[in-house]
């Protein structure tokens, strides 16, 4: 039955309830007056539903090989759990070589550095069980799970900002901000944001369209917002329809009509302080940073930004993550892949943060 007819998910189509029932003759309880046939049943509901996941990185892409790759000196510490979907060879949690018949890993480790969750777990292999550690130093079992199933996007079907979800039409053009001093940015329409020297930059709450020029940030320069999310788009974005992005769907790269796309850099001692979008009632509620889907430029998040506060969900979905230097970031990376690199330790804590929603299947009843 779909809905189920009875229990307490009854009426709520996202469930199907099955019962079976089956005849049995009986021979020896007749006995004690039990009668035949005699009827047995088994009743079980299962559903879909969204549940939080837990992850400070998703990365995405089946057939990015690595899908995370730590290169150099460099730590990456998850307060959370690493779900890595590509299927490359390597290693097995058990150290048994996976032949899958694809190459490279889905995870590589080289150098010193290492990776440390509370959980990791990888549709392929690795190159280095060793590099792999619990978050929790107490724990002396390896977090890592390979093998385990493709986690879906949990961001597939977000719509992206338009003015009827309170993005503003208003367009403010190319920003290049390069002189000493403060200046504070209002929701709107941006073709590119470039901060460099030593300029402190206020965000006022809501959307930011970047369209098609990224967002770049250098020297000794400060972007900082309560509230806010950026939207990295195409030049041929309509922040009015939402098209073309809301055309994207499940495509795949490349965007059709040759759009121009920038992506984000932020190097040097430029520092990050950005909360996230905040409405209970909006899609967005809990993303500080949303990259339309066939937006392939990537984000570098590099420099000595220590000071950094990045709160909430980083959405690119074919976009690579570079990371690197030093920094903490209340942050869930959903991405293409990820690059660490560099001698620094950088830390992502997912704790209280509105985190993103994959529905699953689970048995119920």
């Amino acid at each position: 039955s779909i809905p189920p007819a009875t229990g307490s998910h009854a009426g709520n189509s996202n469930f199907a309830e099955v019962t079976v029932q089956n005849a049995v003759t009986v021979r020896f309880i007749r006995i004690v007056g039990v009668t035949s046939p005699q009827v047995v049943s088994a009743r079980a509901v299962a559903g879909w539903e969204g549940v939080s996941v837990s992850a400070g990185v998703i990365a995405l892409d089946k057939t990015a090989r690595p899908g995370i790759n730590l290169t150099g000196n460099g730590t990456l510490k998850v307060n959370g759990s690493i779900l890595v979907n590509s299927d490359g060879g390597g290693l097995a949690a058990t150290g048994q070589s996976i032949n899958n018949g694809n190459s490279g890993n889905a995870i590589t480790t080289s150098g010193n550095g290492a990776l440390y969750a509370r959980d990791v777990e990888s549709v392929g292999g690795v190159s280095n069980i060793s590099k792999i550690k619990n978050f929790d130093p107490s724990i002396p079992q390896s977090p890592l799970r390979t093998g385990t199933v493709v986690q879906p996007d949990p961001y597939q079907s977000l719509s992206p900002p338009t003015t009827a979800t309170r993005a503003v039409a208003t367009n403010f053009g190319a920003i290049k901000l390069s002189v000493n001093g403060n200046v504070t940015l209002s929701p709107g329409v941006y073709t590119s944001i470039d901060v460099s020297a030593n300029v402190n930059v206020t965000l006022n709450p809501g959307v930011y369209v970047i369209q098609g020029g990224g967002l770049t940030m250098s020297g000794n320069s400060t972007l900082s917002g309560s509230g806010v999310m950026l939207y990295n788009t195409g030049s041929d974005y309509n922040v009015n329809t939402g098209l073309p992005d809301s055309g994207d769907g499940s495509s795949v790269p490349p965007a059709s009509g040759n759009p121009s796309f920038g992506g984000v850099s932020i190097t040097g001692n430029a520092l990050l302080n950005l909360t996230p979008y905040a409405n209970s009632s909006s899609p967005f509620d809990g993303m500080v940073y949303y990259q339309r889907r066939l937006n392939t430029q990537p984000l570098t998040l590099a420099g000595n930004g220590s000071s950094d506060v990045l709160k909430g969900t980083v959405y690119a979905k074919w976009a690579p993550l570079d990371l690197s230097g030093n920094g903490t970031f209340n942050s869930q990376f959903v991405v293409q892949r990820l690059d660490i690199t560099g001698n620094g330790t950088l830390i992502l804590d997912v704790t209280g943060q509105h985190l993103a929603q994959s529905d699953q299947v689970f048995l119920v009843e």
